[in-house]
């Protein structure tokens, strides 16, 4: 029987996930991650005691401890950037990470460089009203595999030359019937594309049912956060084109539930994050940026407010039950122990807690027991098995 962990974020994105995903992948030697939503924009920083760091963006961040990783048919797969992050990962010491540590599911769409040209224009025309876009393609593969999805790329499509090219040519058509026309060449769309599809495994999508019924032990890490998930973000328009629940996880598991035991964790920082455009009930400041969150032209700054327990909360009912919270970022206590929560008649309220009374704060109102805990780089508690 597969035992199955689901690790998703509770907040706006960048609570934690790469790095909780890499503590459990280490305690618990994992053998395979699965990648359920999001695409290229993901930033999952792991850094090692040794001082090696990788921002994860479409392998699992369970590659640097010995963990393969699986792309499922709700990734948004971007050749090119595939190709950079591999190269990253070798030159951190992981053998042919392409060819002996990824798997790819043969329905998963394909951005190209016209859909990350539309994102950044549609973006920039919106002005101050800016959704917050990362300016990657994203919504753009999305909508398009929406309205024509016989014409979307995909995965398998990376395996027939011809195919790829006619889907290249029905997308510059859709948007040069827009009026819309991008100095980008096919044959450098295409190169990184067909690299892939010699390089990488595609498989059907009957193989992660078959890799459940193992005797292993799986990840399946999420991406973003509840609270920007596309039916249940709290900020629309300031939302993803994505499910940011478990749904997407539950249905990769249809015809193996009973073969798995699952395993569902939440994950959140001791304080709110934003990064980019989009209301932020309890900010009090906005940076240029944190460690490994730089302000950059299409999410801009950096953002951070009070613990808002009764918005995680919230979070908490739309990803339905949980088996454990990890929290992050616990060393920032001592100076952020002001927070806002719910008394007992359902009013917020602005409290200062201890750091003895935060924790149990947050497991109390969130009805859910804290499991991993990390201060700094360094994680405690791994009582989640």
């Amino acid at each position: 029987m597969a035992e199955v962990m689901m690790v998703q974020g509770l907040g706006f994105g960048d609570e934690g996930k790469g790095t909780c995903v890499d503590a459990i992948c280490r305690q618990e030697k994992i053998d395979l991650v699965v990648r359920f939503g999001g695409g290229a924009q993901c930033g999952h920083n792991v850094v090692l005691p040794d001082g090696r760091h990788h921002c994860f963006s479409q392998f699992g961040s369970g590659t640097l401890a010995g963990a393969s990783t699986y792309l499922s048919r709700f990734v948004m797969i971007n050749p090119r950037a595939l190709l950079n992050e591999a190269r990253a990962l070798e030159a951190l010491g992981v053998r042919d990470p392409l060819g002996l540590d990824l798997m790819i599911d043969e329905e998963a769409l394909i951005t190209t460089p016209l859909h990350s040209a539309m994102n950044k224009l549609h973006e920039t025309q919106r002005g101050k009203a800016r959704h917050g876009s990362c300016g990657m393609g994203i919504g753009e593969t999305r909508a398009f595999a929406l309205e024509f999805p016989e014409l979307a790329l995909r995965a398998k499509d990376l395996l027939d030359e011809h195919a790829a090219r006619e889907k290249i040519g029905a997308l510059r058509a859709h948007y040069d019937a827009k009026g819309i026309v991008f100095a980008l060449d096919d044959e450098t769309m295409l190169a990184p594309m067909l690299e892939v599809g010699r390089r990488v495994q595609i498989l059907p999508q009957s193989a992660l049912t078959n890799l459940l019924l193992l005797p292993s032990k799986i990840i399946f890490e999420g991406h973003q956060g509840v609270l920007l998930d596309q039916d249940h973000g709290v900020t629309p328009p300031h939302v993803t084109w994505s499910d940011c629940t478990f749904n997407n996880a539950n249905a990769l598991l249809a015809g193996a539930e009973r073969d798995v035991q699952v395993r569902r964790l939440g994950v959140m920082r001791t304080y709110m994050t934003r990064h980019g455009a989009g209301p932020l009930p309890t900010e009090i400041f906005c940076k240029n940026g944190d460690e490994y969150n730089p302000t950059n032209p299409w999410q801009g700054a950096f953002r951070e407010g009070l613990l808002d327990l009764p918005l995680l909360r919230y979070a908490r009912r739309m990803i339905g039950p949980l088996d454990g919270l990890c929290v992050t970022h616990c060393d920032a206590i001592e100076d952020r122990n002001t927070l806002v929560a719910e008394n007992g008649q359902g009013q917020r309220q602005i409290r200062t807690a201890t750091r003895e009374e935060f924790l149990p704060l947050i497991a109390e109102q969130l009805q859910t027991p804290i499991v991993m805990t990390s201060s700094g780089k360094t994680w405690k508690d791994k009582t989640f098995l």
